[in-house]
């Protein structure tokens, strides 16, 4: 019978992953266990100073929630007296870039012709008491209605436990689209990034395969869904999975449905005109990402009529 002798943990050589970010990004860090052949190399995540980053304790992703400095300390798991401290700073994004303007069918141009660009200035100030779900009706009461269901998040029952550490960042210059893989409901996806500590949902909109229109992070809070493209960018997930992969069985991969696709382009739509957004700030996730999101399935934008 062969023994396997037992490896100790001597020390952590160093964190990579980065020492700066902006508000609203996601980073990882990576700590470096010596020996590398230790038989337990499981590390514990933890911000020892400062509130200006938060971070996953089993995973070592850290977000950006405000400006200023935080050290975080990577701890053995098996040696808790070995671990070693990295110090982050957090920086306010750049501003975006102007939008460009052009006629319909252009780069710069709108979804639809003749549609005006009436952009949202950063001081825009909310009505007191006035609460996000009403500021997306505001927009379809003067623009027009969805052809789907609007549901908001006290409809569908989101959970709004981490909302304190959301980062409220009003302006919004550009949109990215994703599909959900395989968790499909709103209540799945906000469980599913409330354990990955990104504060419940993270896209702002979800279109069920039915068309419906989910209210997801509030418009005026960075969401999560795009890494190192947060702030000021509007996440919209469709229900589905648009990717072959052995999960679906290769060949089973779904494609939207018609009323996704009809919810899709009215809500790109009514944001477009009410942030100023051109086409050539439309993205999807690989645009952005090294991803497969949305997937191969997903329409082209010339179909959509977002180029």
């Amino acid at each position: 019978m062969q023994v396997r002798t037992y490896i100790p943990v001597t020390g952590i050589s160093n964190i990579s992953g980065t020492t700066s970010l902006q508000v609203g990004q996601t980073r990882q860090l990576t700590a470096h266990v010596t020996p590398t052949n230790a038989s337990d190399r499981r590390i514990t995540w933890t911000v020892t100073s400062g509130n200006a980053v938060t971070v996953n304790r089993n995973t070592g992703m850290i977000t950006g929630v405000r400006t200023g400095t935080s050290t975080v300390r990577a701890t053995s798991v098996c040696r808790p007296n070995i671990w070693r401290e990295v110090r982050i700073t957090v920086v306010n994004p750049p501003p975006p870039p102007p939008p460009r303007q052009g006629g319909a069918g252009t780069p710069g141009g709108l979804l639809w012709k003749g549609a005006s660009i009436m952009p949202i200035p950063p001081t825009h100030v909310r009505a007191p008491g006035q609460t996000h779900g009403n500021i997306f009706r505001g927009i379809l009461n003067r623009e027009s209605s969805l052809t789907h269901s609007f549901i908001t998040r006290a409809s569908w029952g989101a959970n709004s436990s981490q909302s304190g550490n959301w980062i409220e960042v009003r302006t919004k210059h550009s949109i990215v689209l994703h599909h959900t893989g395989r968790t499909n409901t709103a209540t799945a996806i906000d469980r599913l990034h409330a354990n990955n500590d990104w504060g419940g949902i993270g896209y702002h909109f979800l279109i069920g395969r039915n068309g419906n229109v989910y209210e997801g992070r509030p418009l005026d809070f960075v969401g999560v869904h795009t890494a190192g493209h947060n702030t000021g960018y509007i996440g919209i997930a469709l229900a589905g999975d648009f990717e072959p992969r052995w999960q679906n069985g290769w060949f089973f991969a779904q494609e939207p449905t018609t009323a996704q696709i009809t919810s899709l382009r009215e809500l790109v739509g009514l944001l477009q005109r009410h942030y100023g957004i051109g086409n050539h700030r439309i993205f999807k996730h690989s645009d952005l990402n090294n991803t497969s999101c949305p997937g191969s399935r997903f329409p082209s934008f010339q179909m959509l009529g977002f180029r």
